[in-house]
């Protein structure tokens, strides 16, 4: 699933991280704080990046893991 898809036809709220895995690394990370509506927030520009995982770990943020390798 694109994030693109995922924040249209999702309600994503609360505390998010974001984050953009290049090659096995993570190549970037963006914080989200008190998220009502993923889609109205300023992360656009990874509309066509692939989702591989979703999960929160208990340190209080959603992780969003993108694939870098699929814009």
């Amino acid at each position: 699933m694109l994030f693109g898809n995922l924040i249209k036809g999702t309600t994503i709220q609360g505390d998010v991280r974001l984050s953009v895995w290049k090659d096995g690394d993570e190549h970037f990370v963006e914080y989200f704080h008190n998220v009502q509506d993923m889609k109205n927030e300023p992360c656009r520009l990874y509309a066509y990046f692939k989702v591989n995982y979703i999960f929160c770990p208990g340190d209080g943020y959603l992780h969003i893991e993108l694939d870098g390798e699929s814009k």
